[in-house]
């Protein structure tokens, strides 16, 4: 029997019964989008779904091979915001024709926290700036203008080491970003770490070689390790 959306479903492996929700089926790749919950270490066929914990809130799975149906329950919107938010970072535009949102939608609504939050900046409320930027970013991913400003506010709070994720986060959307590169090796300059700040600011000299302001702060690092070793 083919799985349909809203089907719970059993996979036994290793000993211990996964239990699933189909959310979605990809027709062209066959990859199913599920729910998975807490593994049951007894067959689950005739548990209380009520009872069911969420282990993953979405995951892809190629086409299951050996299954046991044991229920079926309409997906709910609810249920299907970890899917969504995997379409946001892998499709978005299948996330649009999904969630029946428009592109300018999204947009203006990103723009508003991505406002709000350089007021706060301003404003020097470096918390609640965070917090907006963070709000554009989870209503639109791609915002990478919202990830680097991010980054800057954890630099001007001195958490210089979220503040590389977040840089990094931003050459995975933008890979051609120097502001990303140089800043990154900024922050291990301030973090005393100068071996790596010399490396990073090689790497982005060879990525910008005409970057007066990478090559400056590729000096002054290198004579802080020299001195750091002396």
């Amino acid at each position: 029997m083919d799985l349909k959306i809203g089907d719970l479903f059993y996979i036994k492996a290793d000993g211990k019964y996964y239990v699933y929700k189909l959310l979605r089926i990809d027709s062209e790749t066959g990859i199913h989008h599920v729910i998975v919950y807490q593994p049951y270490e007894y067959s689950p066929d005739e548990i209380d779904f009520k009872t069911l914990e969420v282990l993953t809130k979405h995951i892809p799975i190629d086409t299951p091979k050996e299954y046991k149906i044991i229920g079926h329950s309409d997906v709910t919107e609810q249920e299907l915001q970890g899917f969504y938010d995997y379409l946001k970072l892998t499709d978005f535009a299948r996330f649009l024709e999904e969630t029946g949102t428009t592109i300018e939608e999204v947009i203006n609504t990103a723009n508003g926290y991505f406002m709000e939050a350089d007021n706060a900046y301003k404003s020097e409320e470096f918390r609640e700036a965070i917090q907006k930027y963070t709000q554009a970013i989870e209503v639109y991913p791609l915002f990478f203008e919202a990830i680097d400003r991010r980054a800057f506010t954890k630099m001007a709070l001195g958490e210089f080491l979220d503040a590389i994720k977040d840089f990094e986060f931003s050459l995975m959307v933008n890979p051609d970003s120097v502001i990303a590169e140089f800043a990154i090796g900024e922050c291990y300059f301030k973090l005393g770490d100068f071996e790596k700040a010399v490396e990073q600011f090689e790497h982005t000299a060879k990525l910008y070689p005409d970057d007066d302001l990478t090559m400056e702060w590729l000096e002054l690092s290198k004579r802080e390790l020299a001195q750091s070793q002396d």
